[in-house]
């Protein structure tokens, strides 16, 4: 960095004296000449950094004590996070709940395990989800039926949607805006530290609308919400955005996105607000008597 930083601006300097000494005739040349060499130095730069990130996540451990974070090798893929390590979680917590609550929504709390027949109900979802699902298959010393047997959360959709369609009944419910502060367990075949674990914390917000409109703007809202974060308060640049068909979260008729950059020039999805269309609401029949008198099912977002 300091080599690049050091050598690039007299170098650049340079050049633009010797295009102004020999005129307009040779300038086009000696900028392309410019370009190249800048590009050139961007080039080795970014050599350096790819080799930087090429080296293990674990490795982060030996740097220091007081910003190490352990991993919990008896555990595939999981992580002790350190004090040090959990107060950064706890503001970025405490800031995102405040502007969670300053767009209406309230925090409730889902079971972590969730009926394996929940998840079956909404077809693409199920599908999405159940190679990363671990499943509890015993209890009390005996081995579950298995109609019996539970998922541990890899997300809360399903059994929110349940418990949706006991709390709305009419127009007069909506918009129900929760947010649930959480683990999660996702089963992966491959896990990097700070990037994809096993088990990490985070949130999720789950919200039920009378028309598409009004939750299309919420899916907006929370990306904006997200994204203004990143950049404002954690000083991470972010590019928002809509996830390809192949990309979008399993169920959802369309997904927004914040992605970082990382320094090895790769996308790092950071953030994302679903727009659950009626999906989640046809599967757990979540339906409401709307101003016309008339019933129909709720409009969902999930971020």
């Amino acid at each position: 960095i300091l080599h690049v930083a050091g050598v690039l601006p007299p170098l650049v300097a340079f050049l633009d004296t010797v295009a102004m000494t020999f005129g307009e005739t040779r300038i086009s040349l000696l900028m392309v000449l410019k370009g190249a060499l800048v590009g050139a130095l961007l080039f080795q730069f970014a050599g350096v950094i790819n080799r930087v990130s090429e080296q293990r996540i674990e490795d982060m451990d030996g740097l220091s004590p007081s910003l190490r974070v352990l991993l919990a090798k008896v555990v595939k893929g999981c992580m002790v996070i350190k004090p040090h390590g959990y107060a950064i979680w706890e503001k970025i917590q405490a800031g995102l709940d405040a502007r969670f609550k300053e767009t209406g929504h309230k925090n409730a709390y889902f079971p972590l395990l969730i009926p394996m027949s929940f998840l079956t109900k909404e077809a693409e979802h199920v599908e999405g989800f159940a190679p990363e699902v671990a499943v509890v298959t015993h209890a009390g010393g005996k081995q579950l039926p298995e109609g019996e047997q539970y998922a541990i959360r890899p997300t809360s959709e399903t059994i929110i949607g349940h418990f949706f369609s006991k709390w709305i009944d009419s127009y007069r419910d909506l918009p129900l805006l929760i947010n649930q502060w959480a683990n999660v367990m996702r089963w992966e075949l491959h896990t990097r530290m700070f990037l994809r674990t096993t088990e990490f914390l985070w949130q999720e917000g789950h919200t039920a609308h009378a028309d598409h409109d009004e939750a299309y703007e919420e899916v907006v809202r929370m990306l904006n919400v997200y994204g203004d974060f990143a950049e404002q308060v954690m000083a991470m640049p972010v590019i928002r955005g809509i996830k390809s068909e192949s990309e979008k979260f399993a169920g959802a008729a369309q997904t927004l996105c914040i992605e970082a950059m990382m320094r090895d020039c790769k996308a790092l999805q950071a953030g994302t607000s679903h727009d659950l269309g009626q999906n989640f609401g046809k599967a757990f029949d979540v339906k409401f008597q709307n101003e016309q008198g008339r019933e129909d099912f709720v409009w969902q977002t999930s971020w």
